[in-house]
């Protein structure tokens, strides 16, 4: 199927925040490994607030409430009740999960930069 045709499918979602701090503005527009003990997949930060599994779509939003600074999120899935919170490592490059409903505890690391067009590198490095 030609791209065009791929992108007319692809579902159109309003972002749910204007981007305000590092973090926000570094998620968008990234591909990050999601896996487990349990599971590998993908999460694929599109919009502000929106992301794609290789399950479905759900929620995210800063969390400021576990690490106390704005290198924490919280995802809703809107496919399943799980829902997990996400410290990022200094470099914004990796993730370890804090807390969850899941019994399985996700790491993952930056894939790809698509505003970028270019796999990640450490934000000191720009």
């Amino acid at each position: 199927m030609a791209e065009p045709a791929l992108r007319l499918r692809a579902p159109v979602f309003t972002a749910r925040f204007a981007p305000s701090t590092h973090l926000e503005r570094r998620l968008i527009s990234t591909l990050w490994s999601f896996r487990s003990t349990e599971w590998t997949g993908f999460i694929d930060f599109r919009e502000p607030g929106i992301y794609f599994t290789h399950w479905g779509w759900g929620e995210w939003r800063t969390d400021t409430s576990h690490a106390g600074d704005d290198r924490t999120i919280r995802l809703q899935n809107g496919y399943d009740p799980f829902w997990f919170v996400l410290a990022f490592d200094d470099d914004l490059l990796s993730f370890r999960c804090l807390q969850s409903n899941h019994p399985s505890r996700p790491v993952g690391d930056m894939l790809f930069d698509y505003a970028r067009q270019e796999p990640p590198a450490p934000f000191w490095q720009r």
